[in-house]
């Protein structure tokens, strides 16, 4: 494939894409914004589940004072759990497969990957996961009805859920595998460049 005769944005034409000013990452933000294709393939997958991540906990926060106010009907508690096991969960699942089957090994071949863990692993996570589909298709299989304990266990679920995949989504990019993905990153932006 021939060069392009385009000329590749400076990191800081690269950030503006971004918005930084308005990303939920702990890594990247105003003072260090995303500057290139590499930190936007961790970012931009990581972001989505994020954003979702909040939507899901206030939406369940949101059922559970629904409950304790006995404003509370069924179908608010099925479009939740409908859009969890159709939507979010197994988003969150092929996220983990892709990293797991294409990202890592690629990386892996790229440079040397650190072992240490900073949290639950994928599989916990995902059992996690899956804990609160259940919770979710027993409340559609009694289509939302003297469903309140379930809705309690499922606020509690994700209350510990949600910081378990922050702090697993942030040691993705803690300052060890920083310096190692920027060293690799430096090596595979020159041979991908000289390719092109």
């Amino acid at each position: 494939m021939p060069a392009s005769n385009k000329a590749e944005p400076s990191p800081e034409d690269f950030a503006k894409q971004f918005h930084a000013e308005n990303l939920t990452s702990s890594v990247y933000g105003p003072n260090n914004p995303p500057k290139d294709w590499a930190d936007a393939s961790l970012l931009i997958p990581h972001e989505t589940i994020r954003r979702e991540m909040d939507s899901m906990q206030k939406s369940v926060r949101k059922l559970v004072s629904r409950v304790d106010d006995k404003s509370y009907q069924g179908w608010q508690a099925i479009y939740f759990c409908e859009w969890y096991v159709d939507i979010f969960e197994p988003f969150v699942r092929m996220h983990h497969d892709i990293e797991e089957e294409i990202f890592f090994p690629w990386l892996a071949e790229k440079a040397t990957l650190p072992t240490k863990k900073y949290g639950k692993s994928h599989e916990e996570l995902l059992d996690m996961l899956k804990n609160i589909g259940v919770v979710c298709v027993a409340i559609i299989n009694k289509k939302g009805k003297n469903c309140e304990n379930y809705i309690r266990d499922l606020a509690m679920q994700a209350d510990k859920l949600v910081p378990e995949l922050r702090v697993f989504s942030r040691q993705s990019i803690c300052k060890k595998r920083r310096k190692r993905f920027l060293r690799w990153r430096e090596n595979t932006t020159r041979k991908l460049t000289k390719k092109w």
